[in-house]
């Protein structure tokens, strides 16, 4: 659903609402419901919009209490400012029912919350001890620890995630799917609600094996290839990929004047992905949490040092708070962004493997307000100097 469509549903239905919540059926009341909270399991909060929350927040107060439990369902989803005003009613919640699906969704949040503390704790203290070791062995031999630790943790994550897809979650899919059928005769909620469970285990299945995929050794086979062309490449890649997601991309200019045509021995197809998976999260910098997208410009610019090319991708969106950008530094996998679609966290990740199969690196800096700057050094070629 693109943000188009889910500002014009919202608004469509708030309406009805506003027209008289009681000539509206409970079964639309429902479904509508069900639709929001696929939006905000799969995009995050943001996609919410503002009479997306205001026809929530009046379900909430819904006679139906069907329609109350559903919101009640919903609390662990929904941004703090909407969440705040309902879970105290719904707690207190004439109907049993109602009141227990309000109870049990904070008690979810409260975990999740909990959760939350304990993975950014856990950032934190590896950015110290990666600083510790950069100062006892130097920058170099601590990337190089870094990278031993990744390469055993990858192959106990390659093992565990065949056995996910080909034993555990295969079986609980097919098993869903018999239970969604059986249901179908019988039971429409159920087997609505068994659909979603379907879906939601093929896109953990397509996690897994995109996990399993970055957690493999890359072949890396060099070719001499042209800078401007891959970055133009993934400039048009990153782009279109904005685009599918229902943006309109017009506003945001891509600046490659700064690109200085330099050739270089790599691989052509790990390259221009590493930089198409940073370029779309530039693009995407500029969409606010309502969905809109702002103005803005992303810049590109290489130059050599020596026997590398520095490549630097800078934009002026939104920026990083401090406390995510300690996570980002991490390059901790798992990182999911609620807030951008389709995001399963691994676009920065397998731009880091990819620049790192070519012995290069890459720095991530960033100002909240300001915008964020991705560093990409990757030797040119061996034996041959560029400087001067």
């Amino acid at each position: 659903m693109t943000p188009l469509d889910a500002q014009d549903m919202d608004k469509a239905f708030l309406a009805k609402l506003r027209g008289g919540a009681d000539s509206v059926p409970v079964s639309d009341k429902r479904v509508y419901l069900k639709a929001v909270g696929e939006r905000l399991r799969r995009h995050g909060t943001g996609s919410l919009t503002p009479d997306g929350a205001e026809a929530v927040r009046l379900l909430a107060q819904d006679d139906a209490w069907q329609a109350r439990q559903d919101v009640a369902e919903l609390l662990v989803l929904l941004p703090e400012d909407l969440f705040i005003p309902i879970i105290s009613k719904l707690t207190k919640d004439p109907n049993g029912y109602v009141k227990r699906s309000a109870e049990q969704s904070l008690e979810r949040r409260r975990t999740a919350a909990s959760e939350a503390k304990r993975a950014s704790r856990g950032d934190e203290e590896i950015e110290k001890l990666y600083q510790s070791l950069t100062k006892q062995i130097g920058g170099e031999m601590a990337d190089k620890a870094i990278q031993l630790g990744e390469k055993r943790f990858f192959r106990m994550v390659d093992f565990l995630v065949h056995d996910l897809l080909s034993g555990y979650l295969a079986g609980l899919t097919e098993d869903a799917r018999k239970l969604q059928r059986t249901l179908a005769k019988t039971d429409h909620d159920g087997a609505a609600s068994a659909e979603q469970v379907v879906e939601g285990l093929k896109f953990l299945a397509q996690y897994l094996r995109e996990v399993e995929a970055y957690s493999k050794s890359l072949p890396v086979t060099r070719h001499p290839e042209w800078i401007k062309e891959m970055t133009t490449q993934a400039g048009e890649l990153a782009r279109r990929a904005f685009e599918e997601l229902g943006y309109d991309s017009k506003g945001i200019a891509l600046d490659d004047s700064g690109v200085r045509d330099v050739r270089v021995e790599v691989s052509r197809e790990l390259i221009v992905q590493a930089m198409a998976n940073l370029l779309k999260n530039a693009f995407e910098s500029f969409v606010s949490p309502a969905g809109e997208v702002r103005t803005g410009r992303i810049a590109l610019t290489t130059e050599t040092k020596g026997n590398q090319v520095v490549i630097r991708l800078k934009d002026d969106g939104c920026g990083l708070p401090e406390n995510e950008l300690v996570a980002l530094r991490a390059f901790l996998p798992g990182r999911k962004n609620n807030h951008k679609k389709r995001s399963k966290g691994l676009g920065l990740l397998t731009a880091k493997k990819n620049i790192e199969a070519h012995d290069g690196t890459i720095k991530v800096e960033s100002t909240l307000g300001e915008g964020l700057t991705v560093t990409i050094t990757i030797p040119i070629s061996a034996g041959t100097d560029t400087s001067g």
